[in-house]
């Protein structure tokens, strides 16, 4: 056993390359160059081509460093199934051996196991130190929402939007007022129905479609996945009053028509949960869904916030083993920087509110010029309103979605036998809370 995972562990090492300035070796600790540079290392799954540009940029203007890619995955090197579980056990050995690049692209990666184990910096002191939050631009409730047990381990350089979209014109027609700062699924699913008596004859839309009830609870545990796991303490909670609730109302939306697993094409449900992965986004997709859409805040369970929720795409962190966390933390802080963030190849969503803001001021003039146009060739009409909204939603997004794919495939998993009816909800919870606390205990 002990020679099959020092073979696996080395072929992991000779698939995985090394492209830098100069020439190295992925086990090659040395932190100086021939020329008297610092070294630092950067581990990400694939080759990227904002970090390239940026990471050039930053050289340039720090010609005392260096930094060094270690590449998983090559350039247009194929993806296998395997791949992703075959990173995440490279990077966890290397962790847990001191063998870690200096920052690791972690946005896939379990970050609360890490930080448990002391793996990974907290990078609060050399925040507090640049005053990066004091100047007022890093999106605050972004940082609050990543930290664990008020550390940020984890700093995010792209975010994507996970919003909500209502027909206007059906809302408009059925004269329903809908508060969606405090609206629960619950109240969801009252508005859904008065919404649906008001319906003109033949309109058989549901509320929403496309879905199955395992995949809307999940949806609804990643938006809120604060809620249900302790990230600081490794710790699950869904064997709780709270869960069990939301698995009732889920299959109560389900049970009186509200929602469908049936398909439904574009429009054809009254409300749309939908990703927005950049700013033009929050003009095309809505206005390609309805004529008349109404950005709104995501519903959210008995007891919780409300608010949209957001991922981070690209987030690095630092090794506690890194002898140059300094140096590591100074290209990070660029990464983070107006320049690097205005730069286009970035993509989704910046974490500066004043680089959204241009590009979502450009688009507004696009639009009221006319010049924005759908796949269709129609031109978009939208109000101030609806750009001040869009703006809110991102200042006031809460509800990190981690990216531990293994983690949330349980609770879909489990939870598939209480909608098909096979098991109670407190035993389908008491599973589910067994099997992710076991995960994380790993």
């Amino acid at each position: 056993m002990k020679k099959r995972i020092i073979i696996i562990f080395t072929s992991l090492l000779l698939v995985t390359m090394t492209v830098a300035c100069g020439s190295s070796n992925e086990g090659d600790k040395t932190n100086k160059t021939k020329e008297g540079k610092t070294i630092v290392t950067m581990s990400l799954f694939n080759p990227n081509s904002w970090y390239a540009s940026a990471i050039k940029k930053f050289e340039q203007q720090n010609p005392d460093i260096e930094v060094r890619f270690q590449l998983f995955k090559q350039e247009n090197e194929k993806w296998e199934e395997q791949d992703d579980d075959r990173y995440v056990q490279k990077i966890n050995t290397e962790l847990l051996s001191g063998a870690a690049a200096d920052i690791i692209e972690v946005a896939n990666l379990p970050v609360g196991k890490y930080v448990n184990k002391k793996l990974i910096l907290n990078m609060n002191d050399f925040i507090k130190k640049e005053k990066l939050l004091e100047k007022g631009d890093l999106y605050p409730n972004i940082v609050d929402e990543m930290g664990i047990d008020g550390g940020l381990y984890s700093m995010p350089l792209s975010l994507h939007l996970h919003t909500f979209l209502g027909d206007g014109n059906i809302l408009e027609k059925a004269n329903v007022q809908i508060d969606d700062q405090k609206w629960t699924w619950q109240q969801f699913e009252q508005v859904a129905k008065q919404i649906m008596k008001s319906r003109d004859e033949g309109d058989s839309r549901y509320a929403l479609a496309n879905t199955p009830p395992e995949e809307q609870l999940l949806d609804i545990v990643i938006d809120q996945s604060s809620e249900f796991i302790d990230r600081s303490n490794q710790k699950a909670n869904f064997d709780s009053p709270s869960f069990i609730t939301l698995m009732e109302q889920i299959k109560s939306m389900y049970d009186h028509q509200v929602a469908t697993s049936k398909e439904a094409g574009y429009g054809e449900q009254l409300f749309s949960s939908i990703k927005l992965v950049s700013p033009p986004d929050f003009i095309f997709w809505p206005h390609t869904l309805y004529k008349k859409p109404v950005l709104l805040n995501k519903p959210h369970a008995a007891g919780q916030k409300s608010g949209v929720s957001f991922s981070a795409p690209k987030q690095l962190a630092i090794s506690s083993k890194s002898d140059v966390s300094e140096e590591a933390w100074k290209m990070i802080s660029f990464l983070a920087s107006e320049q690097a963030q205005s730069m286009p190849e970035r993509g989704g969503f910046s974490v500066l509110a004043s680089v959204n803001e241009q590009e979502l001021n450009y688009y507004q003039k696009q639009v009221d010029s006319g010049e924005f146009k759908l796949e269709s060739g129609q031109a978009v009409k939208a109000t101030e309103g609806y750009f001040i909204k869009a703006k809110q939603l991102l200042a006031a997004a809460s509800g990190y979605r981690s990216g531990d794919d293994k983690l949330y495939s349980i609770v879909g998993e489990e939870a598939k036998s209480y909608f098909a009816g096979q098991k109670s909800a407190e035993e389908v919870a008491k599973l589910i809370d067994n099997r992710v606390n076991t995960y994380l205990n790993e």
